[in-house]
């Protein structure tokens, strides 16, 4: 997708950082109960090191009924895969936080997200449209 994405006026993207080598993404095909339908299965798995009260607010605010999509940029390739249609929205799947019950095991939140859709998991080449005021994580 190379057309940017228009966000009603006083709106913007937020970032959610992911540890670059805990982010899982999958895609599988949906077969239908005929050839006119069918689908993917797109979803989203990433590890949020960490508990912070930025974090633990976006939770609260957005973790049960979140609905929009989700861009997903790689760092090193300098790619973004869009997940999620304009008109068939991602919703959060699960969101877990572990407390590191020990000093070497993960503290932090795995969250994941998922959406059944009619398109593969597309490229996004249009502008980010980011919060100019974040939250500080």
């Amino acid at each position: 997708m190379s057309d940017d994405i228009a966000m009603n006026t006083g709106k913007f993207m937020h970032s959610f950082y992911m540890t670059q080598g805990r982010i899982k993404q999958s895609q599988k095909k949906l077969k239908g109960s005929n050839l006119d339908c069918g689908g993917y299965e797109i979803g989203l798995e990433g590890f949020y090191p960490g508990i912070k009260k930025a974090v633990q607010k976006w939770i609260q605010n957005f973790g049960i009924d979140f609905k929009g999509i989700v861009i997903i940029q790689n760092c090193a390739s300098n790619k973004r895969y869009l997940i999620g249609e304009l008109c068939n929205l991602l919703r959060t799947e699960t969101i877990e936080t572990t407390w590191g019950e020990e000093i070497d095991k993960d503290k932090g939140h795995k969250s994941g997200f998922l959406r059944k859709q009619g398109s593969l998991m597309a490229f996004y080449e249009g502008l980010l449209v980011m919060d100019p005021t974040p939250p500080v994580i």
